[in-house]
């Protein structure tokens, strides 16, 4: 096993970063080290970020509190270094973070600086990285709306997911300064956005690996995970 206590797994939505996380959780359970998966709305996630129910006041919780929010990691990064437990962390590291703040225009290097303020909080805990990397989006974008409809309906939710993303993102900086809206303006976003994760990418100074299109053979893609894991 890799010599960390922090996975962190990230990626677009719908790219698998939950399920890639629970599973790694349960596979180093297995191999006999104590494990557990962190989901981006978990109740106690020890960097809260809100209610997926109310996505506009996540987003703005996320710009108004950064110092509060730096600070849980700190905290989140102290408390792990002396436990034995090995933490699977999805989409907190930049989905919730930087990608929102980019949504909200903030400048590329703003964002690349605040995500290193993360980093060195918490490179104590030897992290490592998982990136889930769809090539084409928009090839993938019926797929991931349709996955989440399902994932949104059986948690017996009103209304409908993309409708829920649009109300919170349409207001955004960046869509519009664009005057971009809807699924075009989603599509383009995360093209801009793409880029910026693979700056991000690069930054990240610990070990790291990209698994590409992992939706076209989960079995391919786990098996590389666990082989850059040393699982």
């Amino acid at each position: 096993m890799i010599d960390t206590k922090l996975i962190l797994v990230e990626g677009p939505p719908g790219s698998g970063k939950t399920t890639t996380a629970q599973i790694l959780a349960e596979e180093i359970t297995a191999v006999g080290c104590k494990s557990r998966s962190l989901t981006e709305w978990q109740p106690d996630h020890p960097i809260p970020i809100g209610d997926d129910l109310n996505l506009k006041e996540v987003v703005k919780s996320s710009l108004t509190q950064k110092i509060e929010i730096l600070d849980k990691w700190e905290d989140f990064s102290r408390s792990m270094y002396n436990n034995k437990v090995i933490t699977v962390m999805e989409s907190r590291f930049w989905q919730t973070g930087a990608m929102l703040m980019f949504a909200a225009g903030y400048p590329a290097e703003q964002v690349f600086q605040y995500n290193q303020q993360i980093v060195e909080r918490i490179n104590r805990l030897s992290p490592v990285l998982i990136y889930l990397v769809i090539e084409n989006y928009q090839d993938f974008i019926d797929r991931m709306i349709s996955l989440k409809e399902q994932e949104w309906s059986q948690a017996g939710n009103r209304g409908t997911w993309i409708q829920h993303v649009y109300d919170a993102f349409n207001s955004q900086k960046w869509l519009k300064d664009r005057n971009l809206t809807g699924l075009d303006g989603i599509l383009a976003f995360m093209d801009e956005w793409k880029i910026i994760c693979e700056n991000l990418y690069t930054q990240f100074p610990f070990p790291k690996t990209k698994i590409y299109n992992s939706y076209q053979n989960w079995d391919l893609s786990l098996a590389r995970i666990r082989e850059f894991l040393k699982l």
